[in-house]
């Protein structure tokens, strides 16, 4: 059926082809309409119109599902399978189940290749079904069932089953923490497939890897899981395919993560800059998210070992990164880290670096109708507010606060939600921004003339927090003493 075109021509020639011969008799030309009716299906699944494409998978079915001829069994069960991967796209998971026991029921016992390799596929489809649904132990007897099916997997599709039944064992172990049995069997797949991939997953020994480093840090063997991510970067580090770079990418940066948990800091900002140097032009929004995550924890070593200007340059470059991305779950994420940073510069007593994220930031997210984005505003109409403050240009804060003002009970329903997310959390930032988030919320509550609720969070602010003497906090109680005097200066009864 190759050779037809694509798209709305194709799947006119099909439906022409289909309509003329639906009723034939002749096994040849029944092979054919089979054919047509699969390949109109492939081009509907797309074009993304996956309902039509189930429907005529259905017809399929109907017509074929009874022959006895060996390709047109291959090619029903074909249709089972993509019939199921529609359903479970679709987000109908019971009803993929419900196809994937059809398939294996009806064909389960077939001995014709191209038929088993399409069961093997429904089964391998089957255990992920049931481990989406949590049913992990019963996926892992599917995918058990899959492996002794498969045997020596003759075949590149059997191969590339059985790399992917692997994975997914080595997956399903590690959700029901069984970690130790999910490094045993990442590395079965790595003595199988390690030199010699499947021409399906060319990478699937860089997955393995990934996967293996991920399941010895789980068990606490940071140093052989350190030596893991260093074999994968070693082995894959200049792949050009995106899928490999981004895995590279993401495994770059839980690398560090690890030795970050082994306190190496200097170990940690080499790798880093391992990542930046190999990564961090690339433009892809899968590896420019690590790359980004990159930036920003760079920045934060930079400023721990007291290298504050190298710091504030990589947050430059962060701050680039936010004023020019367009995605707007990438621009979430980055504002998200900014504000972090933001804070950490601050505590630093490095103003000029915080006004400077988060005036980039307000311009940036100006205007926005996004709620999540419109959070973000907030919060930096707040830092820049307190940064205006300490570097003593009062001034300007008037017409900031007009603007954070505007924002009325939404404002107050952010600060709010802050507040609740750190209520229970002792971590220094955490209280921090617990504390100004509180500060924040009674301020606008005492403009937006709501005084009774600002003061009965600010004298509880206070009563818990006027000892403390970590970092900002007690220039924070300051304000908050500030800000209660005023309300009670009010002399409204």
């Amino acid at each position: 059926m190759r050779g037809l075109g694509r798209g709305p021509q194709a799947l006119s020639i099909y439906s022409e082809l289909i309509e003329r011969y639906r009723e034939t008799e002749q096994p040849k030309v029944q092979r054919l309409v089979a054919a047509a009716l699969n390949s109109q299906a492939n081009e509907l699944a797309k074009l993304d119109r996956l309902e039509q494409a189930v429907a005529v998978r259905d017809e399929l079915v109907k017509r074929f599902g009874d022959s006895d001829s060996p390709a047109l069994r291959g090619t029903v069960a074909l249709a089972l399978h993509n019939k199921a991967v529609a359903l479970h796209k679709l987000q109908r998971p019971d009803e993929a189940l419900a196809v994937c026991d059809a398939l294996i029921s009806r064909y389960g016992e077939d001995e014709t290749v191209k038929v088993r390799e399409h069961v093997a596929g429904g089964m391998l489809l089957k255990s992920q079904l049931l481990g989406e649904g949590e049913h992990q132990e019963r996926a892992l007897v599917v995918i058990d069932e899959l492996l002794g099916r498969l045997g020596e997997a003759s075949t590149s599709k059997f191969r590339d089953t059985l790399a992917g039944a692997l994975l997914k064992k080595a997956d399903l172990l590690d959700r029901m923490e069984r970690a130790e049995e999910a490094v045993e069997v990442a590395d079965a797949l790595l003595d199988r497939f390690g030199d010699d991939p499947p021409p399906g997953r060319p990478y699937v020994a860089l997955r393995a890897l990934s996967d293996k480093a991920h399941y010895l840090r789980k068990l606490g063997r940071l140093e052989e899981s350190l030596a893991i991510f260093d074999e994968m970067i070693h082995r894959y580090g200049d792949a050009e395919a995106t899928e490999a770079r981004a895995q590279v990418a993401s495994r770059m940066w839980f690398r560090a993560e690890v030795l970050a948990e082994l306190n190496r800091a200097e170990q940690e900002l080499a790798g880093l800059d391992d990542l930046l140097v190999r990564f961090g032009d690339v433009t892809d929004p899968d590896v420019r998210k690590w790359t980004s995550r990159g930036l920003s924890r760079k920045a934060l070593l930079l400023l721990r070992a007291g290298r504050e200007n190298e710091a504030v340059v990589v947050s430059e470059a962060l701050v680039a990164r936010f004023e020019s991305e367009t995605d707007p779950a990438a621009l979430f994420e980055l504002g998200r880290t900014l504000l972090v940073r933001a804070t950490d510069f601050f505590e630093a007593e490095r103003y000029e670096p915080t006004l400077t994220i988060s005036t980039a930031m307000v311009a940036r997210l100006r205007g926005t109708t996004d709620p999540t984005l419109r959070g973000l505003m907030i919060h930096a109409l707040s830092n820049r507010g307190t940064a205006l403050v300490y570097l003593g240009r009062t001034d300007e804060t008037t017409t900031l606060f007009a603007e954070l003002l505007a924002f009325g009970d939404e404002a107050v329903a952010v600060f709010d939600t802050t507040a609740k997310h750190f209520e229970h959390e002792t971590e220094p930032k955490a209280r921090t921004q617990r504390v100004s988030a509180l500060v924040e919320k009674s301020a606008i509550l005492g403009a937006l003339d709501r005084r009774d609720e600002a003061l009965a969070i600010l004298n509880e602010l206070i009563v818990q927090y006027e000892n403390d003497d970590i970092g900002m906090i007690p220039g924070m109680i300051a304000i908050a003493q500030n800000l209660r005097k005023g309300l009670l200066a009010d002399d409204r009864p």
